[in-house]
C-alpha cells in the first residue's frame, strides 16, 4: 500500500531545484494536502490563453442577424491541439433598432480553418508566454464558415435571447441587465466542453447595429492528451 508523507507547514522550498525530480507534498498541520487547482496549474504551465474581440473603450460591431456560419468570435482548433473553454463574457455597448438578439456559445467537432473576418491575437495568460497557441481566432465572421451544427456539437451557454432595446444610450425603457454583461464559467456551471483537433468554439452576439465586447479564456493542450 502507498504511504504518502507531507511537510505539515509552508516552510519547505516552494520550487524544486531538480525540475522533474521528486518533491515532498505540502499539507496543513492536521495533514490536509495543499494542492493546486487544475486550471491554475495549466496557467502556471503556460497553457491557458485568452482572446478579446475589441480593445480599450472601442467596441466591435457585431453581425446584424444570426447566421450559423457567421459567429462573432470563432476559435479554430488545428490538428495538433485541443481546447477546453474556461470563461466567456459578452457585453453590448449599444444597439440600433430593436431586434431579436441571439447570444450563445457552441462547442463543435466541425471546424473551418478558412473563414473571413478580423484576425484576433491569442495571448497567453502567463505573461512570460512560455508557450504559444496553435489556434486561430477570428471575430465577426462574414463568410466561408462551416455551420457548427454539422458536427458533434453542444450549445452550452445561452444567457440571452429575444427582444433587444433600441439604442441603450438613449433608451428610457427597461433593459435586461444580461445584455450589458453576461458571463459563463466552467467552474460555476460544471460543464467542461472538450474541443478536439479540427473542431471549433463559436460565440454569437448578433444584433442590429450592435456594438460590444467578447472575451474568451481557454486551456489548450496537445491533441494527444484528449484522445
Amino acid at each position: 500500500m502507498s504511504d504518502i508523507r507531507a511537510y505539515p507547514s509552508i516552510t519547505p522550498g516552494r520550487v524544486s531545484t531538480d525540475n522533474g525530480g521528486p518533491m515532498g507534498v505540502q499539507s496543513t498541520r492536521d495533514g490536509g494536502l495543499i494542492v493546486a487547482d487544475w486550471w491554475m496549474a495549466r496557467a502556471i504551465e503556460g497553457r491557458m490563453f485568452g482572446v478579446d474581440t475589441a480593445t480599450g473603450s472601442t467596441p466591435d460591431t457585431f453581425n446584424a442577424t444570426y447566421a450559423a456560419a457567421e459567429p462573432d468570435l470563432y476559435i479554430y482548433v488545428p490538428t495538433n491541439a485541443a481546447i477546453m473553454p474556461v470563461y466567456i463574457a459578452v457585453g453590448f455597448e449599444d444597439t440600433g433598432t430593436a431586434q431579436v438578439l441571439d447570444v450563445f456559445a457552441i462547442a463543435t467537432s466541425a471546424g473551418d480553418s478558412a473563414v473571413t473576418g478580423t484576425t484576433e491575437v491569442i495571448n497567453s495568460l502567463h505573461m512570460g508566454a512560455p508557450i504559444s497557441s496553435n489556434c486561430t481566432a477570428t471575430s465577426v465572421v462574414t463568410a466561408a464558415g462551416t455551420a457548427p451544427e454539422s458536427g458533434n456539437y453542444f450549445e452550452f451557454w445561452r444567457p440571452y435571447m429575444g427582444f433587444g432595446e433600441d439604442a441603450f444610450n438613449g433608451s428610457t425603457g427597461w433593459v435586461n441587465e444580461k445584455v450589458h454583461g453576461a458571463s459563463w464559467s466552467a467552474k460555476e456551471t460544471g460543464v467542461y466542453p472538450v474541443i478536439p483537433a479540427g473542431g471549433a468554439l463559436a460565440i454569437y452576439a448578433s444584433g442590429q447595429a450592435a456594438t460590444g465586447f467578447i472575451t474568451c479564456v481557454f486551456v489548450e493542450l496537445p491533441a494527444t492528451m484528449v484522445i
